[in-house]
C-alpha cells in the first residue's frame, strides 16, 4: 500500500512537472536583445494591416522565394494566367538591418522607442509552409560576425499555404560587418 501510494505521489508530482514546468524563466539574450514583435504575413505581397507592424513598401521590397504570393493581376478567364505568383529570383530569407531614424521610418509603421546611437533593429523573414514562429537560441558575436542560431517551431499541425515569417530584434549596436542566422539544426 506504502509502495502504491508512493507511486502515486510521484506519477502526480512528474505530471505537474511536465504541465506545469519548473518555473525556470528563459536566459535573457546576449547584448540586451529583446523581441520587438514577431508573426507570420498573409500569402498577399502587402498583406492587411492588421498583421503587420511593416510598412507596405517594406513588403514590397522584401519579398523571398518559397512563397505563393497572390497575383493580382490574374485573370481567371485567361488559362495562362495563374491565382498565386512564385519569386524563385529572390533569397530564401532576408536579414534588414536597421540603423537610423530614417530607415525606421521607411520600413515601420508601429514605432518602438529606440536610440539608434546605441541600438540598431533587425528584422529576419524567411518562408513556412505551416503557421510558424521563430525563437532565438543564441547569439553569438566575435567581431565583426554576428550569428544568430534560431529555431522555427510550427504552431499548427496543417499547412496553410505558404506565408513569410517574422522576427523583429533590437540590440545594442555593434561593429559587424556580417550577420548570420542559422537553423539550431544545421549541421556545421
Amino acid at each position: 500500500m506504502i509502495k502504491k501510494t508512493i507511486s502515486m505521489i510521484a506519477v502526480i508530482l512528474m505530471s505537474l512537472g511536465f504541465c506545469c514546468g519548473c518555473g525556470d524563466k528563459a536566459e535573457p539574450l546576449p547584448y540586451n536583445t529583446v523581441i520587438v514583435a514577431r508573426g507570420e504575413s498573409t500569402s498577399d505581397i502587402v498583406p492587411p494591416q492588421e498583421y503587420s507592424p511593416f510598412t507596405d513598401d517594406f513588403w514590397k521590397e522584401n519579398l523571398v522565394s518559397g512563397i505563393g504570393y497572390v497575383n493580382e493581376n490574374w485573370d481567371p478567364n485567361d488559362e495562362n494566367s495563374r491565382p498565386y505568383k512564385e519569386y524563385s529570383d529572390m533569397p530564401d530569407r532576408r536579414i534588414v538591418i536597421i540603423a537610423s531614424q530614417e530607415e525606421y521610418d521607411h520600413n515601420f509603421k508601429k514605432q518602438t522607442q529606440v536610440d539608434f546611437e546605441k541600438d540598431i533593429i533587425l528584422v529576419f523573414m524567411k518562408g513556412a509552409l505551416v503557421p510558424s514562429r521563430i525563437s532565438i537560441n543564441s547569439i553569438e558575436y566575435e567581431a565583426p560576425r554576428l550569428k544568430f542560431v534560431y529555431e522555427v517551431e510550427s504552431t499548427a499541425d496543417y499547412a496553410l499555404g505558404s506565408k513569410r515569417i517574422w522576427i523583429v530584434l533590437k540590440m545594442n549596436k555593434l561593429e559587424v560587418e556580417a550577420i548570420e542566422f542559422r537553423s539550431k539544426y544545421y549541421k556545421y
